[in-house]
């Protein structure tokens, strides 16, 4: 056993602002109560950065974490003390993120995971790579050993994956997030309007009132295009550098620009493989390949996601570098899956419904709304109605879509699934024993048809995946059924 062992005194910085965090709302509390002058904020707000700084000190001091060739025991707590132990065996997860702000002085918050429960697992502050290196190489000796022999030989890498700089900028090219980040500016530009000087208002709506057509279509052409270089930076920022290893039963991920990220996982944690493809990636022939993971790693919106292995790579190439990475888990080929007659007549009636409904709701409020603050007229009725049109054309070009590319395949223990969801191709490659649940329907307009939907559950981060597929035979999901349950 080593001697206990402390972070890098860079872990201060990030126990400091996370102790911040916490008193922030507190320390506003008491600010508001009363009237204080300049000085008296001063003292009270360096009163709240000492404490802040006193109490990251102090938690940084009383973390400690110890090695053995089996496990790794951390302690923590000032006034409430908590010992930790992790059997190196267990853990199935290891993932180091480099801040910006931590790069220069080269140490990385480490996450050490040994289930999907997010109450399983450590997490460092700041390491520096020589702690990092030292729990890697007990962790890679205590899970490689074989039973009765004990080797330190480290195990070599068997398949390496690189992104391509082309097709990282194409990737990025092709992000529909581009669309979500122009609705956030021109939010903001909304609520930065409500908040300019009523002079300065002024100005800009004579400045507007006056513009020409071609003005218009300048201004709104400069909008789309700084939400494209946005969302085209973020995403290039984010996969800047993707590599993809292979080490025996291992997968290590390094990636990232600014903020960097190493992780290493275990195949055997792998729950599903997922192909995806939205309709412009489609066109290029370009797919990104990601696996489901028993995890409770989190994303930037706090929601558990999939593992990207490949952010973008040719379609015709996917699988067979895929094999390379998991090679104990067949790919089936897709084979078109049987439905009722007339299943995309019905899947249109059902998507026709639905939107005529919604539809009807909006238009309904918009008019009611209208008649009652005056805003009818003929311009704005038909942009309302063009725009009912175009989305129930979306809606029913989506259900056509979805039935025509449906796909499922068994081989051996493997269920492979192809469904179209709103324009976004996904194919599923799951292994028998990783399936959670399987779900049949059937409502009372498809009994006479013998037609079910069909939902297969799986794993997905802390929380669950449903791959649905629609208006298949009745014996198509008594055969699924029969081969999850009959295993011999």
């Amino acid at each position: 056993m080593t001697k206990p062992m402390r972070q890098s005194k860079f872990a201060v910085i990030a126990m400091v602002m996370q102790t911040a965090k916490d008193l922030l709302l507190p320390f506003v509390f008491v600010m508001l109560q009363g009237q204080r002058n300049f000085g008296q904020q001063a003292l009270w707000t360096g009163g709240f950065l000492l404490i802040a700084l006193v109490l990251g000190v102090v938690k940084w001091f009383f973390f400690t974490y110890e090695l053995t060739p089996h496990e790794i025991t951390v302690h923590q707590g000032v006034f409430v003390k908590r010992r930790t132990h992790v059997p190196f065996e267990r853990v199935q997860t290891l993932t180091k993120t480099q801040p910006f702000i931590f790069q220069p002085f080269e140490v990385f918050q480490v996450r050490i995971e040994t289930s999907g429960k997010a109450d399983d697992q450590l997490t460092f502050n700041a390491l520096t790579p020589a702690q990092i290196a030292t729990i890697e190489r007990y962790r890679q000796v205590a899970q490689t050993t074989s039973v009765g022999t004990k080797t330190t030989a480290q195990p070599q890498a068997s398949a390496t994956y690189q992104i391509d700089q082309r097709a990282l900028i194409r990737y990025a090219l092709t992000s529909f997030g581009s669309l979500g980040i122009i609705g956030v500016i021109l939010t903001l530009l909304s609520e930065v309007s409500n908040h300019l000087p009523e002079s300065v208002m002024a100005g800009l709506d004579h400045w507007l009132s006056g513009g020409s057509l071609m003005f218009y279509a300048m201004l709104t052409a400069v909008v789309i295009f700084l939400g494209i270089g946005v969302a085209f930076l973020k995403i290039y920022n984010q996969y800047y550098g993707f590599t993809l290893t292979r080490v025996g039963q291992h997968l290590a991920i390094s990636r990232g620009l600014l903020t960097k990220h190493t992780m290493q996982l275990r195949t055997t944690r792998v729950q599903a493989i997922q192909l995806e493809q939205s309709l412009l990636r489609r066109a290029l022939r370009l797919v990104t390949v990601s696996v489901f993971l028993a995890s409770a790693v989190k994303s930037d919106k706090n929601e558990a996601h999939q593992t990207v292995l490949m952010p973008v790579i040719q379609t015709a190439e996917a699988t067979q570098v895929l094999r390379t990475f998991l090679p104990t888990l067949p790919l089936p080929a897709l084979q078109p899956v049987k439905t009722v007659p007339h299943a995309l007549r019905y899947q249109i009636q059902y998507a026709l419904w639905w939107g005529l409904g919604i539809l009807s709701l909006v238009l309904g409020s918009y008019w009611l709304l209208a008649s009652h603050w005056h805003w009818h007229n003929g311009v704005s009725d038909t942009v309302m109605m063009v725009v009912a049109g175009v989305l129930l054309l979306v809606w029913l070009s989506a259900a056509w879509l979805r039935m025509r590319d449906q796909r499922l395949t068994i081989t051996g223990d493997i269920l492979a699934i192809q469904t179209t969801p709103w324009f976004t191709k996904r194919q599923y490659y799951v292994r028998r024993d990783k399936i959670q649940g399987l779900n049949a329907s059937q409502s009372l307009f498809m009994g006479p048809r013998q037609a079910q939907h069909l939902q297969v559950v799986v794993r997905h981060g802390d929380s669950a995946a449903v791959i649905d597929l629609r208006y298949l035979q009745a014996d198509v999901v008594a055969q699924v059924r029969r081969w999850l349950i009959d295993v011999k």
